[in-house]
């Protein structure tokens, strides 16, 4: 993994309440360490992944249990997560939570790589393509965001709905850390292991359960908080920054432009502009993208009708979509669609 890979400190914090609900000191486990403390006196936000994955170590030695991202997720609880707690409290659905949490995923680590689709009708599918410095801490990072998702998602819900949030299967690529009764009684569902990816699947309806009591502006607001937060503390580039706001406006069914990306950015429309060009791309590249990704996602899905998906990306009328739309791959719309029917 790339040293120069950053993580939030909270992998740190949720290890240190592991080892004290097991009995061990917290001073003596610090100063056993033998690194620079700074990160403990509260404002520093984030960590070298190199010095994160030390400080995991020494606690598997420690305490010797081959399962801590278990241990460490199955207690954990919204206000670990900070500012993105806030943020899922006020989405719609637990679909909605979770899209955002992938899209702003870099703020929890910058080598984190998650994608969530849909397969087939009633199923998503969640992959985890992380990779740590060894076997060990990869399955340990793993597991540790498989189960905290889980227990998100149900606290993220009406009491009377907590039960509803289940996962259907979980693969592991590695071999159990533990017994796999543990697993099974954990995640309440089949677990199976040396798996050809790290994935999760869940029913489409236990996503599409409403969140408990949301406000959309003030998870409007958060969204803006996090985009400057990502700025201000993880390095990721301005077109990563750009694409991902395309992405949030498209799920909310909003336009933007790039002066109001510029405005988000705490930036000029002109200055913007030219650090995209720095990384050698363009505004309308990024913009294409997004309307293609989605545009393929959406015709995939076979929900909406070809001139809803048109009107979904904003197109004037569907003549225009299916122009941009066979520039981009060299098939009209409706021809994507029954060669993916065909595929499957």
């Amino acid at each position: 993994m790339n040293e120069q890979q950053t993580a939030t400190v909270r992998y740190v914090h949720v290890v240190l309440q592991h080892l004290k609900r097991s009995g061990f000191r917290r001073s003596e486990f610090l100063k056993s360490l033998d690194i620079p403390l700074e990160f403990m006196k509260g404002n520093v936000m984030r960590l070298p992944v190199s010095q994160i994955e030390y400080i995991w170590q020494k606690a598997r030695e420690l305490t010797q249990q081959e399962a801590l991202g278990l241990l460490c997720a199955d207690p954990i609880v919204l206000p670990d997560y900070g500012i993105m707690a806030h943020y899922w409290m006020n989405c719609e659905n637990l679909l909605e939570a979770f899209d955002g949490s992938r899209f702003h995923e870099k703020l929890m680590h910058t080598g984190m790589i998650g994608t969530l689709k849909l397969c087939g009708e009633d199923t998503y599918q969640y992959s985890n393509h992380t990779r740590a410095s060894n076997r060990w801490l990869t399955a340990a990072l793993v597991e540790l965001d498989f189960l905290s998702v889980l227990r998100v998602g149900q606290q993220l819900v009406s009491p009377e709905n907590t039960d509803k949030v289940r996962v259907k299967h979980v693969y592991f690529t590695h071999a159990p850390n533990a017994d796999e009764a543990l697993y099974q009684q954990l995640f309440q569902c089949p677990v199976s292991f040396n798996a050809s990816r790290n994935e999760m699947l869940v029913d489409k309806h236990v996503l599409e359960l409403k969140v408990h009591s949301p406000d959309p502006s003030v998870k409007n607001m958060l969204l803006d908080n996090i985009n400057e937060l990502i700025q201000k503390t993880v390095h990721v580039s301005i077109s990563s920054q750009v694409e991902e706001m395309l992405q949030q406006a498209q799920q909310q069914s909003l336009v933007l432009k790039l002066p109001d990306i510029a405005a988000k950015l705490k930036m000029s429309a002109s200055t913007l502009k030219r650090k995209i060009q720095e990384e050698n791309s363009s505004f309308s590249e990024i913009d294409k993208r997004v309307k293609l990704t989605t545009a393929k996602r959406l015709i995939y899905q076979n929900k909406l009708s070809i001139e809803q998906i048109a009107e979904l990306l904003q197109y004037k009328d569907s003549t225009s979509f299916h122009r941009a739309f066979k520039g981009w791959t060299g098939c009209t719309p409706k021809q994507f669609r029954q060669q993916k029917s065909a595929s499957d």
